[in-house]
């Protein structure tokens, strides 16, 4: 990120409707960047005085880019999963409150150098600074998964690169379901920008709350004095009404989260949510108005906060020189103040390893306690550069870091989901180091020949102007190509891919039956040029919701077989396209899967480094389930559940996964629960599925995920065929990978057709080839003869 940050002495004394100086013009940015290139801030100056030729002097706080830094990678090696990092997701918190600071300081300057606040210059400003680095990476996404197609599929992609593009990152994860901690099919890589969302959205609306605070203290101004008045008075006025506006919106942020949190919106909405993350802006915002107050009050010593024009005069600098501030300038502060530093550095660190995601005590509270950690830095450095946390902000490397952090947070993400052990062969510290030399590498690259050149205003304006539409939509055209080459292929109304056996689909007269989907469970096929979209879309948003729809259709076994389909997103996926031709196996189906679910409900599973808890519709799937079948009328239930059972768990602390004796017989008892509740006293048959073979996407880490072991694997499915054994004729069970993992491996492709779109789920054709071996064995176990 840059790191030429103007932090200016505010002057006191110049009357709000003169004619100002330029503003001092420099860069700065953080994840969802800022960069202030601040020109003349009335119309008439800016006729006058571009920001190249006004000779502006830049003034630049090294600390603040060490400060950028340490976020920045804190954020990287927690996406790295860096296991001592587990609370580097607080490095967006840092950057929120950067950003509210440095900004509010920009708009401060501003309007207090002519009473006014230039609004289109300042977002004209943004979009050079933040657009052209974004437009690159969204067109080299969309074209790397357009070349992967649909073997390598993101569902959602084209919706995801959208609001990256168009800042609502944040409320379309909050739409579709997305977890920032909780990740089980394929990441999107977009999702970190739901950070920058945020703060675009801050960036529009804050400086119009700012200006119209100003307006606001000059109309009272007018109508009790006129013109006439002191500049300072409004000065005063104006900064002590926007502390008070920053101030209340904290608190209402932060009642806003609980209120969400704790009233059941899930921690989704909480922590994407713009009005629930302000806090974090608001209270940088807060310390830069209070600093501006103090100094306007003559409380703030002449050490701090001073212009680069300042410390250049008394040191005889040339007009334009730039000077910068750091660890050995300004006005020593007592060892109290400098050990304090440490200690909130210290703090801060500790937070930054410990916390995780999941942890309720952050919403709002860790958050607001982790905000008022950065305020206290942020106002260290500016105020004590002699401290101790504001001398190791200033290491060249933290610095250097700073500078390019845009770059580093936009690509280190989709880099780091591409750059695993399998495309790689490394693990561990070797893959961690080719990750980070990567994105480096890239990120200069960003910086040197994107970033600057455009931010620096090196190209003639007409070809900045015409780069700007031709690379945005360059940007949607390659994500629409990704989209088209990813999608799942669609058949349409399924096909039998061989014959059915003639007396499954019974011989008797012809008899209707109306069939109707709830909201958790569907028995009406969706139209069949929406059976893949409804599959992808689902899995993308992490729950099944079906649409409200009813229907008659006919059958020839009267009346027919009822088997309820359950488990998880694999069930699902397999279920959907039986809704088509369930008839001609003289059975109604109904798809009841609930995304994410396993056997086990005790304690915690590792969700790709991140602990996460079952969710309360998962713990009481199983009375759930019971009470689906019931209500529609089953004689079956088929179960396709036990794929989350391969991950790790964490019981009382200590990790047990399958293989372990205790885990195992945890299991298995839970299977023979399913074999009871479900079997309702033996007036019901349960069919099980296999756990077929898969290959999720690796862990955060790049090492392949634990469900990916063919020892879990084969576990799984021994303890669910030992309790289907005892069970006798209660249960049947049916074997998958006979015939989507030919040789017991994992294929993407079934007789060159795409079977597995993700590594796990199933496509239409994949269903399509196990269709009569599942229906078959149903009707099979619930008496009807299979032969011709």
């Amino acid at each position: 990120m840059d790191n030429n940050e103007p932090v200016t002495r505010l002057r006191t004394r110049e009357a709000p409707r003169r004619t100002p100086r330029p503003v001092a013009e420099g860069a700065w940015a953080v994840p969802g960047g800022v960069e202030a290139v601040s020109g003349p801030t009335t119309a008439r100056a800016r006729a006058r005085v571009s920001a190249r030729s006004a000779g502006i002097e830049l003034a630049h706080i090294d600390g603040l880019d060490g400060l950028r830094g340490l976020a920045v990678i804190a954020v990287i090696l927690f996406h790295g999963g860096v296991t001592w990092a587990h609370g580097g997701f607080l490095g967006v918190e840092l950057f929120f409150v950067l950003s509210g600071f440095l900004i509010t300081s920009l708009l401060i300057r501003e309007w207090l150098g002519g009473a006014s606040i230039a609004l289109t210059e300042f977002w004209g400003r943004r979009a050079r600074r933040l657009l052209p680095a974004l437009f690159v990476l969204v067109v080299v996404i969309g074209i790397r998964y357009a070349i992967k197609g649909s073997y390598d599929a993101v569902p959602g992609l084209f919706g995801d690169g959208l609001s990256a593009l168009f800042y609502f990152s944040n409320w379309h994860q909050i739409a579709v379901g997305s977890s920032y901690f909780a990740q089980t099919g394929p990441t999107s890589p977009f999702q970190h920008t739901w950070s920058l969302a945020i703060e675009e959205q801050f960036y529009v609306l804050w400086p119009l709350l700012v200006a119209g605070a100003g307006w606001l203290v000059l109309r009272e101004r007018h109508q009790r004095q006129g013109r006439g008045g002191a500049a300072d008075a409004d000065a005063t006025s104006w900064l002590d009404t926007l502390l008070v506006l920053s101030l209340g919106l904290i608190v209402v942020s932060a009642v806003d989260s609980i209120m969400l949190f704790h009233g059941g919106a899930g921690q989704n909405r909480v922590y994407f949510g713009t009005d629930t993350r302000a806090t974090g802006l608001l209270s940088g915002a807060a310390l830069a108005i209070t600093m501006a107050r103090l100094r306007l009050g003559g409380h703030l010593d002449a050490g701090a906060w001073q212009t680069g024009g300042d410390r250049g005069a008394r040191a005889g600098a040339r007009p334009g020189q730039t000077r910068r501030t750091g660890a050995g300038a300004g006005v020593s502060r007592t060892p109290t103040v400098s050990l304090a530093s440490g200690a909130v550095l210290g703090l801060t660190l500790v937070l930054m390893a410990v916390a995780n995601g999941n942890d309720t005590w952050l919403y709002p509270w860790g958050f607001l306690l982790f905000d008022a950690l950065a305020v206290a830095l942020i106002a260290t450095i500016m105020t004590t550069p002699r401290a101790i946390a504001s001398r190791l902000f200033t290491l060249t490397s933290l610095r250097w870091v700073g500078k390019i952090s845009y770059g580093l947070y936009l690509w280190h993400f989709p880099l780091f989901l591409w750059l695993d052990t399998g495309s790689t062969g490394l693990h561990g510290l070797p893959l961690l180091v080719l990750r980070l030399l990567v994105t480096g590498l890239i990120s200069v690259a960003s910086y040197v020949i994107v970033e600057q050149p455009i931010r620096q205003r090196r190209m003639p304006v007409w070809l900045m102007r015409g780069l700007a539409p031709v690379t945005a939509g360059a940007g949607v055209v390659a994500l629409a190509l990704a989209a088209s080459a990813a999608a799942i292929p669609n058949p349409g109304a399924p096909v039998h891919p061989r014959a059915v056996p003639r007396n499954l689909a019974g011989t008797q007269a012809a008899c209707a039956v109306p069939l109707a989907n709830t909201p958790t469970s569907g028995a009406v096929a969706p139209p069949p040029a929406d059976i893949s979209s409804f599959q992808t879309k689902s899995l993308a948003r992490g729950s099944v919701t079906w649409p409200v729809a009813n229907t008659t259709k006919s059958f020839t076994t009267c009346p027919p077989k009822r088997a309820l389909l359950i488990g998880d997103s694999i069930a699902f996926t397999i279920g959907v396209p039986y809704l088509y031709d369930e008839q001609d196996y003289g059975m109604a189906i109904s798809d009841a899967a609930q995304l994410g679910c396993a056997f086990s409900i005790r304690g915690e599973l590792n969700v790709n480094g991140r602990w996460e808890t079952p969710t309360p519709e998962c713990v009481d799937a199983l009375r759930t389930w019971a009470a689906q079948a019931s209500a529609f009328r089953a004689d079956a239930v088929i179960v396709e559940l036990g794929y989350r059972d391969e991950f790790d768990w964490r019981w009382d602390g200590g990790v047990v996964h399958l293989g372990e004796p205790t885990f195992d017989a945890y299991v298995a008892e839970r299977i023979r629960q399913f074999i009871s509740v479900l079997g309702d006293g033996g007036r019901r048959k349960v069919l099980f599925l296999s756990i077929p073979f898969v290959s999720p996407p690796a862990q955060a880490d790049g090492s392949p995920a634990p469900q990916a072991s063919t020892a879990r694997h084969t576990r799984i499915n021994t303890l669910i065929a030992a309790a289907v054994k005892a069970a006798g004729p209660a249960a049947g069970f049916v074997n998958l990978d006979a015939v989507i993992s030919p040789g017991d491996h994992y294929d993407a492709s079934l007789n060159g057709q795409l079977c597995r779109f993700d590594g796990v789920h199933v496509t239409v054709y994949c269903s399509e080839q196990l269709e009569p071996h599942i229906l078959g064995a149903a009707r099979s176990l619930l008496g009807a003869p299979v032969g011709r």
